[in-house]
């Protein structure tokens, strides 16, 4: 099974001119990790990842997104650098797990010799 892990082109209504394109490639790495990090493949990646010890690019995102932690009005939530690459991690975190689905799909399609 190989799945592409070539880090893809940004949408033009995603790209910012204040983008480093070295992170850009260090954010596809990370998320690439995180989503094959073994201790969390039963899991989407979310607050409830992040609280059992996910700390992935997708996990941290949606830890301070997380509803509970709005609602709570009083919490402060350290401003991050990384926010201004939320719609590429979501972006990113989109296009690598269709990749690992294809892959799966494909794999499935060779086992039953359909494929």
């Amino acid at each position: 099974m190989s799945i592409d892990m070539n880090r893809p082109g940004i949408p033009d209504e995603l790209f910012s001119k204040d983008f480093n394109t070295d992170r850009l490639s260090e954010l596809w790495s990370d998320i690439c990790d995180e989503l094959s990090d073994t201790r969390f493949t039963s899991r989407s990646h979310n607050a409830g990842t992040y609280e059992q010890g996910c700390r992935g690019p997708v996990c941290r995102k949606a830890n301070r997104e997380h509803y509970r932690r709005k609602a709570k009005g009083g919490v402060f939530v350290r401003p991050d650098a990384d926010r201004i690459y939320d719609p590429v991690i979501e972006y990113f975190h989109t296009v690598i797990k269709y990749r690992i689905h294809a892959a799966q799909q494909k794999l499935l399609n060779e086992l039953k010799g359909t494929g």
